[in-house]
Order: structure tokens, then sequence, then C-alpha cells
């Protein structure tokens, strides 16, 4: 849990680094708080059905409050491979048109720029790139760090690094 709370303490924070460890537990309590939230939500609106529906429950207000602790500690994560935290726009810049096409659904202007068709090749092409960039995004996560200090600053691991473990930090 203190990891989950460290990275809620460095909120918006987009320099630095990130160890393995703080961006995989982040991820684990975030899912479970996740799962318990949309739970809460399925009981309160009665039905599986109407809860996914639903544009606006316990589990969306908490995805808003963890959206940007989350692509900080991603990008922070990065910065600990040596790399930009700017490799996530291959995810956030697909997603972004995904919602654009979701939000012109919503008020209904879809059919007047052609998007209608849950088939069309933008919506397809998005899916695609986004597939594509967590699967590069999810490798580069479990990758052990850069040893040492890099450009985005001293290794988070100190001197525990040197025996050359995948996890050196559990024990």
């Amino acid at each position: 849990m203190n990891w989950y709370l460290k990275v809620l303490e460095n909120y918006a924070v987009f320099r630095g680094r990130a160890r393995r460890k703080e961006y995989w537990m982040f991820v684990l309590v975030n899912t479970l708080i996740s799962a318990v939230l949309f739970g809460l939500d399925v009981l309160l609106r009665g039905s599986l059905e109407v809860a996914a529906q639903a544009s606006i429950g316990l589990s969306s207000v908490y995805g808003l409050a963890v959206l940007l602790p989350s692509i900080a500690v991603q990008a922070r994560r990065l910065h600990d491979l040596d790399r930009t935290g700017w490799w996530l726009s291959i995810v956030l810049v697909p997603q972004a048109v995904a919602w654009l096409v979701g939000l012109l659904r919503m008020v209904g202007e879809a059919d007047r720029f052609g998007l209608s068709d849950p088939m069309h090749p933008v919506l397809v092409g998005a899916g695609v790139f986004i597939v594509a960039g967590w699967l590069i995004l999810f490798v580069m996560f479990c990758l052990k760090g850069t040893s040492g200090s890099n450009r985005y600053g001293a290794d988070p691991l100190g001197a525990q690094d040197e025996d050359g473990d995948v996890w050196p930090d559990v024990a």
C-alpha cells in the first residue's frame, strides 16, 4: 500500500525515475480498487449491463482521479529505462481519437463525419494502435531499469542493483 500512496503523493510529478516495484504495486492496488468500485457500481445500479452502460459511477470518478498519477508513474517508469515519457503517446494519441469518436457518437454528430460504423477504419486503426502500443509499453515496463544514474536521475535501486536479480528489492 505504501507504493500506491507514494505514487499518489507524486500526483503530477513527471520527473525522476520509478522502479518496477513502485509501478507494478501501483497497478496491482489500482486494479483491485477499480474492481471493488465497479462491483459497487453493479450493486448500486442493479445489474452488470446497467453499470457498464452508465457513464458516471464510482469507478469512473476514481478512474478520473487517478488518471494523472497513472500517466506520471508510467513516464517515470520509462525514465528508469532512460526513455522519454513521450513513448506514452503511442497509446494516448489513438486513445484520444477513439474517445473523440465516442464523444461524437454521444452528441449525435458521428453521422456527420461518417463515423457511425463501428468498423470504420479510423476506429479499427485506433484499436490496433492501442493494443500494439500497450504491448510495447508492457514489455518496457517489465524491463530492468538502467544501472546507475541516467539523464533522468539517480538509480532508484542504489547499491541493491549489483546482484543482478530480476526483483532485487523483494526478499
